[in-house]
């Protein structure tokens, strides 16, 4: 099985995101990182939705060795897309050997190393409990309120990403009222919570967040 890692880069040779995207280069690890595979010359057509989504499924064909994709930012279509189809998707500002090794641990060791350990009784437990875990939010009444507590998610399912908790929900999921309970305010919620007209309330209270995201019109 392969656990390659694709970094997105601009005609500059700088880590990008899918719209100024030229080059993806996946690297692999045996002693040492290595690039096994460059596909160049990406252009992808993103003046509108379904020609995105049919260059996003041509590139698709090419990243099966992939389990995890790094841009700059990666959000909306191709963070969907991908998360959809099995690649996690990591956002980080430069590109360095130091990111490849701490996305290999977290993304790849990790979840190996949990997957093992599932073997004991101890493991088996743990396993147990991770996986009662929501790792999306869920419906708390018929009013449309849901609810996640991302702290849990992250104790015991490190795996999965703030976005890949919560982007499918606002993708897919009419609701009024969305509760999270964080450890942090997600860097990259309130570009997105404008994009999509929504509006977040913060509390802090100890070493916790609570966000309570409405739609704009339901404050009006």
């Amino acid at each position: 099985m392969s656990y390659m890692i694709g970094i997105l880069f601009n005609k500059e040779g700088s880590l990008t995101d899918f719209y100024n995207l030229s080059c993806i280069k996946i690297y692999d690890k045996k002693n040492d990182f290595e690039v096994v595979k460059t596909i160049e010359n990406v252009d992808l057509d993103t003046s509108n939705i379904s020609s995105f989504r049919s260059c996003l499924n041509e590139l698709l064909n090419q990243l099966k060795e992939c389990k995890v994709l790094v841009g700059t930012v990666v959000t909306g279509i191709p963070f969907y897309f991908f998360n959809q189809n099995g690649i996690e998707i990591c956002e980080a500002e430069v590109f360095s050997e130091k990111l490849l090794e701490q996305i290999y641990q977290d993304y790849i060791l990790l979840p190996l190393k949990q997957k093992s350990e599932m073997n004991d009784s101890e493991g088996q437990a743990l396993a147990k409990k991770a996986f009662s875990i929501p790792t999306e939010p869920t419906a708390v009444n018929d009013a449309g309120e849901y609810f996640l507590d991302f702290i849990e998610v992250q104790k015991y399912r490190p795996e999965i990403s703030s976005k890949k908790a919560l982007i499918p929900f606002f993708y897919n999921t009419l609701f009024q009222k969305l509760t999270i309970v964080c450890s942090h305010v997600m860097p990259w919620l309130d570009v997105f919570l404008e994009q999509r007209n929504l509006i977040c309330d913060i509390k802090h209270e100890k070493s916790k967040y609570i966000l309570v995201i409405t739609h704009k019109v339901c404050r009006e």
